[in-house]
């Protein structure tokens, strides 16, 4: 194809797990849809090779030896942004999108080869304020300020976001929307609400480390034998695994489990069994501190109640909507208090057909896909 000619192709560009990435693999999809052609240039951060053939679009993996908290994955962000760029650039997109920081220089270089692509730059983390440390802060704000300046639109994934990033970072002479993260709608034969002499099963699915109370969640459950408790994914910290491991190893109770985790399609058939869910986050950033993350979406859009911190996003969506209970601080008393809660105020009879989708991906499609359609209508 010549640089002149005509393109329905969606680059897309991704650093770290793409089959855990629900948000991109969704979004893939909806183009598809559409008749754009998806494929992914994927920075690929696996130790172990990942099976991406059976993903229904092609892939470009990169390898890439560094580790998230690395000084040199900074500077392998580089090397790896000047590769992709001469990949994708081969057979010029109508539309690079860039999914989260990460990807952001691989677009910038597209375009400045590229000069009919547009560029699409996917926030769906406000990452300079999810980095606490500084020094990541300095070296990463040009990068977001630069992107955001070649982006001819920015989507966020909840409006206090977009709010703030307009009000911090600027760049309004980029179109800047809101895509928020909910699942696909799925019908339900009903809510997931436990019988009356019934065991209540909680899951938390996801990341498992410091920042997500998971040690405090295990000495918690260890004391609340009543209920059983599974935590589903993988840590962060290696630390906090083998700490775990080891405390669950040590004891003789069986309400605890841990289990490998899942990709993103598996949710539904995972969620099944279970009742309720957790999302707990340290209050470190202001995406947690503003925003339900999706598996609350992905909790009720599969008939669970939830339980979650007391944060403006999440009281907003569970406490106000009554479909679950929020807590000041993740305690034996609180979690105690809160699965009481759930069997006397019954939210499972709150998450209705209707509920479910207004939070659900499908409402939101034709918005999404008229604004890509905006920058290159889909031949």
């Amino acid at each position: 194809m010549s640089k002149e000619e005509k393109s329905n192709r969606v680059a897309c560009v991704y650093v770290g797990h793409l089959q855990f990435r629900g948000r991109l693999l969704k979004e893939i999809a909806a183009m598809k849809s559409r008749g754009y052609e998806c494929d992914v240039t994927l920075g690929d951060l696996q130790l172990k090779p990942a099976n991406l053939d059976k993903l229904p679009f092609p892939v470009h993996p990169i390898k890439m030896r560094g580790k998230w908290g690395n000084g040199w994955l900074y500077f392998e962000n580089f090397l790896f942004s000047l590769k992709a760029a001469r990949h994708i650039a081969k057979a010029p997109p109508a539309i690079v999108y860039c999914f989260s920081i990460q990807a952001l220089l691989t677009g910038v270089l597209v375009k400045l080869l590229c000069r009919n692509t547009k560029m699409v730059f996917d926030s769906n983390e406000l990452f300079i304020e999810c980095f606490q440390h500084p020094v990541k802060k300095l070296l990463w704000r040009p990068v977001q300020k630069f992107g955001a300046h070649f982006s001819d639109l920015i989507i966020h994934a909840e409006r206090n976001r977009r709010e703030y990033y307009l009000k911090k970072h600027g760049a309004r002479s980029s179109r800047q929307e809101v895509l928020e993260n909910f699942p696909p709608f799925r019908e339900l034969s009903g809510p997931n609400k436990p019988k009356a002499d019934e065991r209540i099963r909680v899951i938390y699915f996801g990341v498992l480390g410091k920042d997500r109370f998971t040690r405090e969640l295990v000495s918690i459950f260890h004391e609340l034998e009543e209920y059983d408790l599974d935590l589903v994914g993988y840590f962060g910290e290696k630390w906090v695994e083998d700490e775990v491991r080891e405390t669950i190893a040590n004891t003789e109770k069986t309400n605890v489990r841990l289990l490998p985790g899942v990709p993103q399609t598996e949710l539904p058939k995972l969620l099944k069994d279970y009742h309720a869910g957790f999302a707990f986050y340290l209050n470190t950033n202001i995406n947690n501190y503003y925003c339900a993350p999706n598996k609350v979406y992905d909790y009720l859009m599969n008939g669970l109640t939830v339980i979650a911190n007391n944060y403006p996003g999440l009281n907003q969506v569970l406490e106000q909507g009554k479909l679950g209970v929020c807590v000041d601080e993740v305690t034996k008393e609180s979690i105690d208090e809160a699965l009481l809660r759930l069997r006397e105020e019954c939210p499972w009879d709150q998450i209705t057909e209707e509920t479910r989708r207004s939070y659900s991906w499908d409402r939101q499609m034709e918005d999404y896909l008229g604004w890509l359609e905006e920058l290159a209508p889909a031949t």
